[in-house]
């Protein structure tokens, strides 16, 4: 096994751990779902340029070292304006798609998934560039390119003929290994993309000295030096037998500080998931009855909701028997069989069936106190106030007088507002209903018709002529005077008309406060207005 030595003899592809096949076969779905995708660096960099509107738009796919256990970074060339793109830049990717990237996703889906997008709402150019992908749009100054991949690297075996050249400046770096599968016939590795650059990304990528799992929780990596003290001590000799023997190999990791502080971390882990599972197990009886509990409560749930909503039935049923339109029909049933029955009373008497003491007590009874009684009871539910007259009420206190059609169409709106029967022809005993619940006040809404057009109006007035029902009024007492000797002028003339001069004239003979001429005519203008009087030219 030849891990430091690939181009010694024996040497071989080194083997995936389960991190990187998982990588691969990310990598597999992404060109199995892309026949178009072009490989900028391998197992790093990839891209798929599609066309929409006239425009070639690439996007461009970063794997970071430990994906898929991090996100993929996705980004667009040149810069658009689109939803799934962030504003400020115009090229990475926000979509959830992206953010919610997980072990267990699929990348060839997922960018599928985002040029479907794409598609259905075609992103905007931000601004014209140059054709093609620049790869160095990010690139900042001092930064190291991502590796091809870390278990790819490692020293070339140094012979007489890998002398270095001498002269001045650093020495140059260690070249990096071929990957497996690559043929180094056609020249030297490609070097990676400027563009691959983990600082160059418009979002931070966490590097090598933290790694976070699938639970978030995070575990530190041990130093890793870029080189080994012990191994430069060695002479060439040493270091092919170390390559050759692998079992002097495996010695000299197992010695390693780092290795057996990631063991000791690992037993450590292993040590506290036992005794968590163990605590977990401790808990299974806790959890098992509090289980049975929940499941004894939903089961007492579901009883006293059946049990509620047979309840709910059964009021409802009885409220039905018992509503005002219900008992209204009972009591005139009632009614009419009381009825019935006095008069079959009535029938049996005279035709000598039954004696004079027998038919005054049953027909008396029967006639006089339960018939009178169910009818009497039957016209006072009838006349029970609801909303709708409580609405029609209202607004009559607030017009004052309505015309017949007004107060029609008052009517149904104040029935239909509040889901109760409209009768068109029962409007006079809808108002009887309001009038029986306003005669303890003394006012009622009465019924006339105008002198002028023949029309009928309808007008809440005041019964009582009190000295508190003449504080409730907008008139003065010397004005409610003279408004009754104007009414006394208009009745006793012939045309049914009193001139402004008569008016003008009683002001004269107020028993109260006396009215200036002025005063007068303001006055009349006033009852004009508030529609007491009607003004005729």
């Amino acid at each position: 096994m030849n891990w430091f030595f690939p181009l010694s003899k024996g040497s071989g592809p080194l083997p995936l751990n389960s991190l990187q096949q998982q990588r691969q076969r990310q990598i597999e779905s992404l060109k199995a779902a892309h026949p178009s995708l072009a490989e900028i660096q391998k197992d790093v960099e990839y891209r798929i340029p599609f066309t929409v509107n006239n425009s070639t738009i690439n996007v461009n796919i970063l794997l970071p070292p430990q994906f898929p256990q991090e996100k993929p970074v996705v980004s667009v060339y040149p810069p658009v304006g689109h939803h799934l793109v962030d504003s400020n830049n115009g090229t990475l990717i926000t979509s959830p798609l992206i953010s919610n990237f997980g072990m267990h996703s699929d990348l060839g889906k997922v960018i599928q998934s985002l040029l479907d997008e794409f598609w259905k709402s075609p992103p905007a150019l931000m601004s014209s560039g140059t054709a093609g992908f620049p790869y160095g749009m990010y690139k900042q100054s001092g930064i190291t390119p991502y590796p091809t991949q870390a278990y790819h690297y490692g020293p070339r075996h140094m012979g007489p003929s890998h002398t270095p050249p001498a002269g001045p400046g650093p020495a140059p770096s260690p070249a990096p290994m071929p990957h497996p599968g690559v043929d180094s016939a056609h020249g030297p590795p490609r070097a990676p993309a400027p563009y691959g650059l983990i600082s160059d990304l418009p979002l931070p990528v966490p590097t090598g000295d933290s790694q976070a799992g699938l639970n978030g929780h995070m575990y530190k990596m041990p130093e890793i030096p870029e080189s080994f003290p012990e191994l430069c001590n060695m002479n060439l000799s040493q270091l092919s037998t170390m390559s050759e023997n692998e079992d002097v190999l495996l010695e000299f990791f197992v010695s390693l500080p780092q290795l057996k502080q990631v063991t000791s971390d690992k037993e450590e882990l292993v040590t506290n998931i036992v005794d968590m599972a163990k605590k977990n197990l401790q808990m299974e009886p806790q959890l098992e009855g509090k289980r049975q509990e929940m499941l004894n409560k939903y089961e007492q749930l579901t009883q006293m909701k059946s049990a509620f909503e047979t309840r709910l039935q059964r009021q409802h049923e009885l409220s039905e028997s018992c509503s005002l339109n219900t008992l209204q029909a009972r009591l005139k049933v009632a009614a009419h069989q009381a009825e019935e029955e006095s008069e079959e009373t009535a029938e049996n008497f005279l035709e000598g069936r039954t004696d004079i003491d027998e038919f005054l007590t049953s027909f008396m009874e029967k006639r006089t106190e339960l018939c009178s009684s169910c009818a009497g009871q039957s016209i006072n539910m009838s006349r029970q106030m609801g909303d709708s007259h409580r609405r029609f009420l209202q607004t009559m206190m607030a017009s004052g007088i309505v015309d017949e059609h007004g107060a029609k169409t008052l009517y149904q709106h104040c029935c239909e507002k509040h889901n109760t029967q409209h009768a068109p022809d029962r409007l006079d005993d809808f108002i009887d209903t309001i009038n029986s619940k306003l005669q303890p006040l003394f006012m009622q809404i009465r019924k006339g018709t105008s002198e002028d057009n023949g029309h009928q109006y309808y007008a809440l007035v005041n019964m009582a002529e009190t000295d508190v029902t003449r504080m409730s009024s907008d008139y003065a007492d010397n004005e409610l005077e003279l408004f009754g000797k104007t009414i006394d002028l208009i009745v006793s003339s012939e045309n049914g008309k009193a001139s402004s001069t008569d008016i003008l004239n009683s002001a004269d003979t107020l028993t109260t406060k006396k009215l200036k001429k002025s005063e007068t005519e303001h006055l009349l203008n006033r009852l004009v207005h508030d529609k007491w009087l009607n003004e005729v030219i």
